[in-house]
C-alpha cells in the first residue's frame, strides 16, 4: 500500500475547497533570505495578505526543514515521522543553542503548507494535524540513497581537493559541528555546500564535475547549484542529485495538486519570488503552463548581471546577462512580458520599487494584489 501524504494535507483541503466554490486556484512559492526577510512586519503582512486572497504558500529554500517549522509543528511531525535535530538558532557563549523557532523568527515564516526545504531537495507536506510528511515520491525520483549519493559525492570532491585543498565545505556538513554548537543545523540529507575562495575555483570545480561525470557514469546523478554573492565575495556551490532543484520541486508539487484535486494546469495562478541564482531558474521554467508571475526582489544579486551594468564573471557564467533572451520589457518600469512562456510575467523590484529591498518590495507588490 503507498502512503499518500498529500491525501490529509492543508494544501488539497485549501484547493479543493476552493474549487469547490469556484474561487481562483492561487498558489506562491517564496524564496526566504534575501526574498521574505527584513522587518517581522514586513514579513508578516505578505503571508497575511497571501492567505487572505486564498494562496497555499510554498516556501521554496535554501534554509533546513526544521528551520521553518514552530515548535509545536516540530513536534507533531516527529510523532509522524520526522527525524531531524531541532534547529539550534539561539547564541550563549558563542554557540549555538536551542531556542523554540517563534521566539526568533517572524511568524509568517513559519509552518507554510509545504516546505521545500534544503534547496528542494526535501519536500515536507503539512496536515491537518498540524504537523509534516516527507513527500516521498519526490525524493524517490533521486534514484540513490541519501548515503549512498553523498559517499559518491565526496568521492568527486576529494578527487578535485588532491593534492591541495580548493573545495572547502560549509561547517554543518560535519555533524560534530552541529553537536558542539559550532553550526545551527544539522547536515541536509541530500545537499552538499562547499565554499571557495575565489570565483576562480569555483568555475575550476564546474569544470572537474563536468570532466568526471563525462569519464565515469557512476557520478552523473550531481547538480551544481550557484550560491554565490560576488559584492560579499561570498563563493558558493551547492552539490545535489540531478533530480534536486527548487525548480523541480515547484514542478512535482504542481504535478501532484493537478493529480489529486483534478484541476487544470492553466487555472492556477502562480507567484514565485526570489532573489539569487536558483529563484531565477524557479521563476523562469518551473510550473510551465500555468499564469505564473516572477518578483525578482529588491537588492536582487542577480541585478548586476541582467542590467549588464557590471561585470560580474560570477554571475554571467550561468547566461544571466541578457534579459531580453528572455524577457520583453512594457510600457510599465519594472514590468515584463515572458518570450519563453505564455502568461507569465517578471517584475523586477529594483525598478519597480526603487529603494525597497528584501521583503519591502515583496510587499509593495502583494498589498496591490486584488481577488482575481
Amino acid at each position: 500500500m503507498v502512503f499518500d501524504e498529500y491525501a490529509h494535507s492543508s494544501l488539497l483541503r485549501k484547493i479543493l475547497k476552493r474549487k469547490k466554490d469556484h474561487n481562483p486556484l492561487n498558489i506562491a512559492f517564496m524564496d526566504i533570505d534575501s526574498t521574505m526577510t527584513g522587518s517581522h512586519a514586513s514579513t508578516n503582512k505578505i503571508r497575511n495578505k497571501l492567505e487572505h486572497l486564498g494562496y497555499i504558500v510554498v516556501y521554496v529554500t535554501a534554509r533546513t526543514e526544521e528551520m521553518i517549522m514552530s515548535s509545536n509543528s516540530y513536534n507533531i511531525s516527529c510523532e509522524l515521522g520526522f527525524s531531524r535535530p531541532v534547529p539550534k538558532l539561539g547564541r550563549m557563549t558563542e554557540k549555538y543553542v536551542y531556542i523554540p523557532p517563534e521566539q526568533i523568527e517572524p511568524s509568517g515564516l513559519l509552518d507554510p503548507d509545504i516546505i521545500a526545504g534544503s534547496t528542494g531537495t526535501q519536500i515536507l507536506v503539512k496536515q491537518k494535524s498540524g504537523g509534516y510528511i516527507n513527500d516521498r515520491q519526490f525524493e524517490d525520483r533521486f534514484c540513490d540513497l541519501a548515503e549512498s549519493w553523498r559517499e559518491k559525492a565526496l568521492e568527486m570532491i576529494d578527487i578535485f581537493n588532491t593534492p591541495y585543498k580548493r573545495a572547502y565545505p560549509a561547517l554543518y556538513e560535519d555533524p560534530e559541528n552541529y553537536k558542539n554548537g559550532l553550526t545551527n543545523v544539522y547536515q541536509p540529507k541530500y545537499r552538499i555546500t562547499l565554499n571557495f575562495q575565489s570565483a576562480k575555483e569555483k568555475r575550476a570545480f564546474r569544470t572537474h564535475i563536468k570532466s568526471i561525470q563525462k569519464s565515469d557514469p557512476m557520478y552523473s546523478n550531481n547538480r551544481l547549484i550557484d550560491d554565490s554573492e560576488p559584492k560579499k565575495e561570498l563563493h558558493n556551490l551547492h552539490l545535489t542529485p540531478r533530480n534536486g532543484s527548487k525548480t523541480k520541486a515547484v514542478d512535482h508539487i504542481i504535478h501532484t495538486i493537478i493529480q489529486k484535486a483534478g484541476v487544470k494546469r492553466e487555472n492556477l495562478h502562480v507567484l514565485i519570488a526570489g532573489d539569487g541564482h536558483a529563484d531565477f531558474d524557479m521563476g523562469m521554467r518551473a510550473a510551465r503552463g500555468t499564469c505564473a508571475t516572477f518578483l525578482l526582489s529588491g537588492g536582487s544579486r542577480l541585478m548586476p548581471a541582467l542590467t549588464c551594468k557590471e561585470y560580474h564573471p560570477d554571475l554571467l557564467e550561468d547566461n544571466l546577462e541578457n534579459l531580453k533572451t528572455y524577457f520583453q520589457a512594457s510600457k510599465r518600469k519594472g514590468f515584463y512580458h515572458s518570450l519563453m512562456h505564455t502568461n507569465r510575467d517578471l517584475i523586477i523590484c529594483d525598478e519597480m520599487y526603487k529603494g525597497k529591498t528584501e521583503a519591502l518590495s515583496i510587499l509593495s507588490f502583494v498589498s496591490n494584489l486584488k481577488p482575481n
